[in-house]
């Protein structure tokens, strides 16, 4: 027979090899679809995930990997990077087209010296906002994309940024395989208890600055301020979160989606990446289904950090500009001008030899310098700029302190760049940045620009205290610790290990499954949640209790 000859042989090791590739072909058949944050900064990491799932192979062909961009912004594929394709989503869905919003009104009410209250209805009202024209907008994208309408949904594999959550919901509903990630663990309630969730998204007092104030101004306080965070801001938080939720239920409703408890869809039953690592968050165990791969780096590519802007470039090279601060607050979030000022007029009182570097969108030096005690002579002092390269200015030594809104990434670079930071947070998860940044040792916050005494003591902490500077090398080198098995290969595609890490999760869940990542928690009935011991040992001590405070009530009567 055949078979049994020589020529046998090398067809049945060409019939495995044909199974073999076959396999491995079938396996990375899927369509990845990334959904970013309706947001250009969430988009440009998106991007980078994108690139490193290229560069791990996780798909079979380049036509299988997708970015579907749900922001008002038109974006494109990078001339030079092909691995993926942008999908506007306007194109495809004249619901979304037609609804404008209100997200630039709601963007404007971030401004640093509005009232908390406006920055908590901005914050939960954009999801408001967002939120219909997302789901119409994802059926009608799916519905009409010429390539998309077509795949079969169990060759549909979504990573979604963890704070979109109708595109959770949307993809929940219809069955499909999804990861989410994001930069911050924060730890939202599910349906029986609370999660890990030590600090609300508006509390802004570390352990650290809670220390302080029972040390240096009394336990009342102490009292005053827990009171103030826990109960009071809880309540004015809880007002605006109430009325977003119903009003977001019956939008649900209206769709054919189920109510939810808060304005927040639970996601903690599925893998989720996070940008972290263990440690720096909370200090207790987190769920096995939290996958954490460490910060992005920025410094990866030479290329960038050897653009040339001759404006910031020549003035930061000034033989006189050997103390540099550098200020920048993002693309949300704005200082205003009298809080822009007060940073100013501190920190040149404090040193009039030092410089002031400012990434700022509208204003500029002819503004502030109408506020009072801006000096005219500080002009040369400081550069005003639309919009800098920020890892280039902070490998720059001569920085020596960064301010900032308090982002994940203006942290994560401070780290990477051993910069101390201080921290002056708006919204979001900027106020648990800033509890992070001062209970780890390697920044401080501040509230009252104003208060030149607060400003000058923090000022002279970040600028003398060593430990800081300690700090910030012990948690990059433990980020570099962390992702070290993908340093190699990252080196060799100019790209931020951590995100071939991400890459490496989501094609371990893609392959496996995340069942076995999940909390057996999360499969249980709400009864088989109860603790048996201390249901019996309350059914025996409360009748107790009742029965002595009967007594008691009675010989007092």
């Amino acid at each position: 027979m055949i078979l049994m000859k020589p020529q046998g042989c090398i067809l049945w090791v060409l019939v495995a090899v044909i199974i073999f590739f076959g396999q491995v072909t079938l396996s990375h058949d899927n369509y990845i679809i990334l959904m970013p944050f309706p947001d250009v900064s969430h988009i440009v990491d998106s991007k980078q995930i994108a690139r490193a799932i290229s560069i791990m192979n996780i798909t079979s062909q380049p036509d299988h990997l997708f970015i579907i961009n749900t922001s008002d912004e038109r974006q494109v594929v990078d001339q030079n990077n092909q691995n993926y394709s942008m999908i506007n989503i306007k194109d495809y869905s004249p619901y979304h087209n037609a609804i404008k919003g209100n997200l630039i009104e709601r963007v404007r009410a971030l401004v640093s010296d509005s009232q908390m209250t406006d920055r908590y209805q901005a914050m939960v009202g954009y999801y408001f906002d967002i939120y219909e024209p997302t789901i119409r907008g994802l059926d009608e994208l799916f519905e009409t994309h010429p390539q998309l309408s077509t795949i079969d949904p169990s060759k549909l594999f979504f990573v979604i940024d963890g704070i979109y959550s109708p595109a959770i919901e949307w993809s929940r509903k219809r069955g499909i395989r999804h990861i989410t990630l994001a930069n911050t663990l924060i730890l939202i309630p599910h349906q029986y208890k609370p999660n890990i969730f030590p600090r609300m998204i508006y509390e802004r007092t570390s352990l650290r600055r809670g220390r302080e104030i029972l040390e240096n101004e009394g336990i009342l306080k102490f009292f005053m301020n827990r009171i103030e965070e826990k109960l009071l801001r809880f309540f004015d938080f809880l007002r605006n979160v109430i009325s977003l939720s119903n009003r977001l239920n019956e939008v649900r409703k209206n769709l054919g989606y189920e109510s939810v408890m808060g304005p927040f869809v639970d996601s903690s039953d599925r893998a989720s990446i996070y940008f972290s690592l263990p440690g720096f968050d909370y200090a207790t165990p987190l769920p096995v289904n939290y996958h954490l791969v460490g910060f992005t780096n920025t410094i990866v590519d030479n290329t960038k950090l050897n653009e040339r802007d001759e404006i910031v470039d020549g003035w930061m090279e000034r033989s006189n500009a050997n103390q540099i601060i550098y200020l920048s607050f993002g693309t949300k979030a704005r200082l205003s001008i009298n809080h822009t000022c007060d940073f100013i007029r501190n920190i040149l009182s404090i040193n009039s030899t030092y410089n002031i570097l400012i990434s700022e969108r509208i204003n500029t030096w002819s503004d502030f310098e109408k506020c009072r005690g801006i000096l005219p002579e500080w002009k040369n002092q400081v550069l005003v700029r639309p919009w800098l390269n920020q890892a280039k200015v902070l490998s720059n030594p001569k920085v020596k302190i960064f301010i900032s809104h308090g982002g994940a990434h203006s942290l994560f670079e401070s780290i990477e760049n051993q910069v101390p930071i201080m921290l002056f947070p708006q919204f979001a998860e900027q106020f648990l940045n800033n509890i992070r940044a001062e209970d780890l040792g390697f920044g401080r916050a501040i509230y009252d620009p104003a208060n030149s005494v607060e400003f000058t003591k923090l000022y002279n902490e970040l600028m003398e205290n060593t430990k800081i500077k300690t700090n910030l090398k012990k948690w990059d080198k433990i980020n570099q610790f962390h992702t070290q098995h993908f340093t190699q290969l990252a080196q060799h595609n100019q790209i931020s290990p951590n995100l071939l890490m991400a890459a490496n999760v989501i094609e371990n869940i893609i392959e496996n499954g995340d069942e076995h990542l999940r909390s057996t928690e999360k499969q249980l009935y709400f009864i088989e949640t109860i603790d048996i011991v201390h249901l019996l040992l309350l059914l025996l001590v409360l009748p107790l209790l009742l029965f002595l405070s009967k007594r008691f009530l009675l010989r007092r009567s």
